[in-house]
């Protein structure tokens, strides 16, 4: 794994947002922005992006939306999966577990890298 200080638009971290994206060893990539306020974060955008760059393998975001008809019953958190897992018209699903960047890469690493690593 490695460390790029940019996130998908190529724009570096300021004081009102940190970014940075984590390359995975199967070239999969997290892109990390985090909006701040004081120095906290006031909510954020993982997105987990394939090693194609273009298929979404899940977005980890936290940001409210005032519509019910797109809230979760984790509001304001939820996650964004891919195309294909979609149920019917639901676009979020709930996030009960991934709500931080640890918890997340944790997930990742132990629920995608580390089944499919290569026997060695």
């Amino acid at each position: 794994m490695y460390i790029r200080e940019t996130d998908s638009t190529g724009k570096p971290s300021s004081a009102f947002a940190q970014r940075a994206t984590l390359v995975f060893v199967d070239n999969s990539k997290l892109y990390i922005t985090e909006h701040l306020k004081s120095g906290l974060i006031t909510h954020y955008y993982y997105d987990w992006i394939h090693g194609n760059g273009n298929q979404v393998l899940a977005k980890f975001h936290c940001e409210p939306h005032d519509d019910p008809d797109y809230q979760t019953d984790t509001e304001p958190y939820h996650i964004h999966p891919p195309d294909h897992s979609k149920l019917t018209n639901q676009i979020r699903f709930a996030n009960y577990s991934f709500r931080d960047l640890s918890s997340i890469v944790e997930g990742i690493y132990l629920l995608h890298l580390l089944p499919n690593k290569l026997k060695v």
